[in-house]
């Protein structure tokens, strides 16, 4: 009686450990792109617009979703978009650096929301970064592709554990 008593106890115990784990991991199910940016002006309005489609698709070309608003969310937050360290100007759609911060929740408090902020450069050639920058290289210079990728590709690295990303 006593053993079966233990091999319960440890069958029952592994079951919780196994259900734990089960809830602790959730699908990635959307990513949303928002903007903060205080650009103005038609080149920067029509910028803004693309911009945020186009990074949701980068990362989501890199992190298939579900579509299931019971999974996990990604949001970003492009806070300032840079030229060579200055402010873009609104008459100019150009743009080397993009600043912002992601998000990483669940709507179900699955696991605690995360916010980590994120620096992106596009340059050509060998450049010094600071820490916590990441630097693009582009192979052309074609800096927006560069900077979507990049992005997309710190997203990914930065991502919780608790978020699985399941194939289509």
């Amino acid at each position: 009686m006593k053993r079966l008593m233990s091999n319960t106890v440890c069958a029952a115990a592994l079951l919780a450990v196994s259900a734990v784990a089960v809830v602790a991991e959730t699908p990635l199910g959307d990513v949303v792109v928002n903007k903060r940016t205080n650009l103005e002006g038609a080149a920067a309005d029509s910028l803004v617009a693309n911009i945020t489609r186009d990074l949701e698709v980068a990362i989501e070309t890199r992190l298939p979703v579900t579509g299931i608003d019971t999974d996990a969310l990604i949001e970003v937050e492009i806070v300032e978009l840079l030229l060579d360290g200055d402010a873009m100007l609104p008459e100019d759609e150009k743009f080397n650096q993009i600043r912002g911060t992601v998000m990483y929740s669940h709507p179900d408090n699955a696991f605690a929301s995360e916010i980590y902020p994120f620096a992106i450069t596009a340059v050509e050639g060998e450049v010094d970064t600071i820490p916590g920058f990441v630097l693009v290289t582009p192979d052309a210079p074609d800096y927006y592709l560069a900077l979507m990728a990049g992005t997309a590709e710190k997203v990914a690295e930065m991502m919780p554990e608790e978020i699985v990303v399941t194939a289509d």
